[in-house]
């Protein structure tokens, strides 16, 4: 059982090119996926990186990508007692922790961790693939908090009007500081048009004060995107 110690192995964002599954093991693998993601959305955060990645292939999964998923089931089955504890808290300060994993895929492109708590209790989990591709981590962290900003207004803003109270100002924080210095200083060279856009979108939303960006040491937050 030692091999299952995490959900993913160090090559699961590797593509080997194999045969593709039989048409019903294909059915199995999509269902296995389909319900994994499930549970991970409410149970268990810790397999959203490994079911973003799976979930990409459920067209025309292979043998590897079987492989990766009998893998993960196989630390599901040694954790199937880990439980996700939610802890009421009176304070309601919402931290939002993103991050990006420089060129993970094949084709080039990154990929995006989200995390966001209310008070101590972690409330959303994400972890997708960029849509674009970058050409340096700086970048491939620009692109994770400005595809991020918009949400986690909107999540500010639903939260401000169930409990009805004034919330303080929410808290990006990132562990990248040429990105914290472009969304905060406007400093540096940004020569990409979409990329200037998303630099600009971020500095807006701090100067308006919908949300500030802190820096934060990269083992603190290292868990959002596991074994990239």
């Amino acid at each position: 059982m030692t091999q299952y110690q995490n959900p993913g192995k160090n090559d699961l964002f590797t593509v080997v090119k194999e045969k593709e599954l039989e048409d019903d093991e294909k059915r199995t693998f999509n269902t296995l996926v389909a319900k994994l993601l499930y549970l991970a959305k409410r149970a268990r955060p810790d397999f959203i990186m490994v079911i973003s990645f799976l979930r990409l292939w459920v067209k025309a999964p292979t043998i590897d990508d079987w492989r990766k998923l009998e893998h993960l089931l196989g630390c599901l089955k040694r954790t199937r007692n880990r439980l996700l504890v939610l802890k009421p808290q009176r304070i309601f300060n919402i931290e939002a922790y993103v991050d990006a994993s420089f060129v993970t895929h094949m084709d080039g492109k990154s990929h995006t961790g989200i995390f966001i708590k209310v008070g101590e209790v972690g409330v959303f989990f994400a972890s997708r693939k960029q849509k674009c591709v970058t050409k340096s981590p700086t970048k491939a962290e620009l692109v994770a908090l400005s595809d991020n900003v918009g949400f986690v207004e909107l999540f500010h803003k639903f939260l401000t009007f169930i409990l009805n109270c004034s919330i303080e100002m929410l808290t990006v924080y990132q562990d990248n500081t040429s990105v914290i210095s472009l969304v905060t200083l406007g400093g540096g060279k940004v020569r990409a048009k979409h990329l200037r856009t998303r630099m600009f979108l971020v500095m807006e939303a701090i100067k308006e004060k919908k949300l500030r960006v802190k820096y934060v040491h990269t083992y603190e937050h290292r868990w959002i995107n596991q074994d990239t």
